[in-house]
C-alpha cells in the first residue's frame, strides 16, 4: 500500500465567481453537463475513507465495473450504479476520448496555442468562465494531480458544457482518473468515497478526521 496523502477536492467558489462576473456562465455550463446535483451535494470528505477508497480503486472497462475499498472491506459496482451514487450523468461512449476529436475545438478556445491537445495549458484559454470551468473539472470533478495542463477527457467535458454534445461518458472518464490516482501521487477522490459510502450504508468511523473544505477561490487561483 502506498503512503501517499489524501487531500480534499476543491469546490467551485460562488464568491469568486460573482466577483469575477462569471457565475451565470459557469452555472449554465454545469446545467449543460447535467452536474447540478453533483455540485449541490458537497458531501463531507474523510481522510481514511478517502485514502482506502482511492488507493484501492480499480476500473475494469471490459466489464464496465469499478472495485474499491471502504476502510477494510472491498466492494464492486457497475459503472452505471457508480455514476448514479455519485450524481454523475450516464450518457455517451465508454471509450476513452481521442485527441484528434478536439484539436479544432482547442484552437477555438486558445488562439495561438500550438502545443496540441496533450500539452495545452488551461491558462491559455482566453475566456475566464471557461478557464474556471476547466479548473473546476480538474480540481473537483476528476481530481487531477496536475490541473495546469489540458487533455482530451478535459476537452470532452468542456465541449459538452459549451456545445451540448454528449459524446463521451463522464463516469468512465472519472473512473479512469481514479484508477490512475490509485498508483500515482496524492490521493484525490473524497467526494466519490463519501457518495458511494452513503449509497452502501457505510458510515464514517468516529476516529476518521474530516478533510478541510477547500474552494477554488482567490487564494487558490
Amino acid at each position: 500500500m502506498r503512503g501517499a496523502e489524501a487531500k480534499s477536492c476543491r469546490w467551485p467558489c460562488n464568491e469568486f465567481m460573482l466577483g469575477a462576473g462569471i457565475k451565470e456562465e459557469f452555472d449554465q455550463y454545469i446545467h449543460n453537463t447535467e452536474l447540478s446535483a453533483f455540485i449541490a451535494d458537497k458531501p463531507p470528505q474523510h481522510y481514511y475513507l478517502t485514502h482506502s477508497f482511492t488507493q484501492n480503486f480499480e476500473y475494469h472497462p471490459r466489464t464496465s465495473r469499478v472495485l474499491f475499498h471502504l476502510y477494510d472491506r472491498s466492494y464492486a459496482m457497475s459503472l452505471e450504479e457508480f455514476c448514479d451514487a455519485c450524481k454523475i450523468p450516464f450518457w455517451g461512449s465508454l471509450s476513452e476520448p481521442r485527441q484528434s476529436d478536439y484539436e479544432l475545438f482547442l484552437n477555438s478556445l486558445c488562439n495561438g496555442e500550438d502545443r496540441g491537445v496533450t500539452q495545452a495549458r488551461i491558462k491559455s484559454i482566453h475566456f475566464p468562465s471557461i478557464r474556471y470551468f476547466a479548473l473546476s473539472n480538474g480540481k473537483c470533478i476528476v481530481g487531477k494531480q496536475d490541473c495546469s495542463a489540458l487533455c482530451a477527457p478535459d476537452l470532452s467535458l468542456i465541449h459538452t458544457a459549451l456545445m451540448g454534445n454528449k459524446h463521451y461518458n463522464l463516469g468512465a472518464i472519472v473512473a479512469r482518473r481514479l484508477h490512475h490516482n490509485s498508483g500515482n501521487g496524492v490521493l484525490y477522490g473524497g467526494i466519490y468515497a463519501s457518495q458511494v459510502a452513503a449509497r452502501l450504508g457505510v458510515s464514517p468511523r468516529p476516529n476518521d478526521p474530516l478533510l478541510p473544505d477547500k474552494y477554488l477561490n482567490f487564494e487558490a487561483m
